[in-house]
C-alpha cells in the first residue's frame, strides 16, 4: 500500500492510498485467482482528544471484482 496524500481538516484526517497485489487468499466464497490486483481509494478518520474515533474506507469493489475475474469487464 502506498499513501499518495494526507490531508487534515479538523476533526478529520483523510488517506488516499494505491494498493496492490496478487489474489492468493480466498476472498469471502471466492477461490484464490493468482490474478494480480491494483485499487486505489481514500480512508476517512475521525479524531478526538489525539486518538483515532471511527473509519471509514473507500474503494470500488466492483473494479476489485472485475480484476479478479469475478464480474465482467476489463
Amino acid at each position: 500500500m502506498d499513501i499518495e496524500q494526507i490531508l487534515a481538516v479538523d476533526p478529520y484526517v483523510i488517506v488516499r492510498w494505491r494498493s496492490t497485489g496478487t489474489h492468493f487468499g480466498k476472498l469471502g466464497d471466492i477461490q484464490p485467482t493468482a490474478r494480480k490486483v491494483s485499487l486505489h481509494g481514500c480512508s476517512i478518520m475521525e479524531v478526538k482528544a489525539m486518538k483515532a474515533g471511527h473509519t471509514w474506507v473507500y474503494f470500488d469493489n466492483a473494479h476489485l471484482l472485475r480484476q479478479i475475474g469475478v464480474l465482467p469487464g476489463s
